[in-house]
C-alpha cells in the first residue's frame, strides 16, 4: 500500500490491528501498532479500541491500559474491551477501578459491561466493591449485591444474559439462596440458566438440589445438554455418590474427556467402588 503511495488512515490501521488479534499475532500487532503511532493515529478511538482487543487477547493487560489511556476519547466498546480483558487475566481490582471510570464518565452501560463486572465479582468473592473506598472480606458476595442493585437501576433486570451472570456469580460465591430467588423471578430461563443452578448446587455439595433442578429442566421441555450432564455428574461426584454418578455417565450418549475425567476422580475418592 505504502509502495503505492497510498497513506493508510484509521480504518486501516483499524483492520490490520484486528486481523493480528484474531490470530494472535502480538509481533506483527506491535509492528503495526508502532506504524500507528507514527501517523499519528493510534489515538484514534477505532485504531485504539482494535489496539485494546489485540493486547487482551495476547495476554498484555499493561499494554491495553497504557493503549486505553492515550485514547482522546474512548467509548462504551473502549471500556468494556478493558474490563473484559482485565477480568481475563485476573486483574480483578482494575476491572471494578475501570467501572467505576465509565460511570463517573456518563458513558452508557451495556449489558456486556456488566456481565464483564459480575464475572470478576465471582472471580473475586467476597471484598467490598469499594463505591465508598471500604473494603471487607467478611462481607460475602456484598460487591456482586451492589452491581445486582445497579443492574435493576439501569433497567436490566429483564436482560437474560445479565441475569445469567448474576446466577453464576451468586453461585460461585456460594449463595444458592440469592440465585435461587432470582431464578423464581426470571421471565424466562435458556438452557445456560439451568446449567449454572444445577453446577451451582453441585459446587456446594447439594446433590438432591441439582437432580431436582435437572429435572424441572426436563419437565418444562428444555433438554439437557453436555454440559448439564456434566455438572450433575460432578454434583454427584462431590457428593461421593458414585453410583448415580455413574448412572448419568451411562446415559450420556458420547462422554467426552471431561465426563470421563469426573467419573474416574469419583471412583478414585471412593475406594469402595475400585
Amino acid at each position: 500500500m505504502n509502495a503505492h503511495g497510498f497513506s493508510p488512515t484509521h480504518i486501516t490501521f483499524a483492520s490490520v490491528l484486528s486481523a493480528c488479534g484474531g490470530l494472535a499475532e502480538l509481533e506483527y500487532g506491535r509492528v503495526s501498532h508502532a506504524s500507528a503511532v507514527k501517523y499519528g493515529l493510534h489515538k484514534n478511538v477505532y485504531v485504539g479500541n482494535a489496539l485494546l482487543s489485540l493486547y487482551v487477547k495476547c495476554s498484555c493487560p499493561r499494554d491495553a491500559l497504557i493503549a486505553f489511556r492515550e485514547l482522546d476519547e474512548p467509548n462504551e466498546v473502549s471500556f468494556t474491551a478493558m474490563m473484559c480483558g482485565l477480568v481475563d487475566n485476573h486483574q480483578v481490582e482494575e476491572a471494578f477501578e475501570m467501572f467505576r471510570l465509565i460511570q463517573r464518565s456518563g458513558i452508557r452501560i451495556d449489558s456486556v459491561s456488566l456481565s464483564s463486572v459480575l464475572r470478576g465479582c465471582a472471580k473475586r468473592g467476597g471484598l467490598n466493591f469499594g463505591w465508598n473506598g471500604e473494603t471487607d472480606s467478611d462481607l460475602p458476595n456484598t460487591q456482586g449485591k451492589q452491581v445486582h442493585c445497579f443492574t435493576i437501576k439501569l433497567g436490566f433486570q429483564g436482560d437474560l444474559h445479565v441475569c445469567n451472570s448474576l446466577l453464576d456469580m451468586y453461585a460461585k460465591n456460594g449463595d444458592m439462596e440469592s440465585a435461587v430467588v432470582l431464578f423464581g423471578n426470571l421471565s424466562e430461563t435458556s438452557t445456560v440458566s439451568w446449567n449454572v443452578m444445577i453446577s451451582g448446587f453441585g459446587q456446594n455439595h447439594d446433590k438432591e438440589r441439582a437432580m431436582e433442578y435437572m429435572e424441572r429442566m426436563r419437565g418444562m421441555g428444555i433438554e439437557p445438554d453436555e454440559v448439564t450432564y456434566i455438572n450433575m455428574l460432578a454434583a454427584c461426584v462431590k457428593s461421593g455418590d458414585v453410583e448415580n454418578g455413574r448412572l448419568i455417565f451411562e446415559s450420556m450418549a458420547c462422554p467426552s474427556l471431561i465426563s470421563w475425567n469426573a467419573i474416574l476422580s469419583g471412583y478414585s475418592q471412593n475406594e469402595e467402588h475400585l
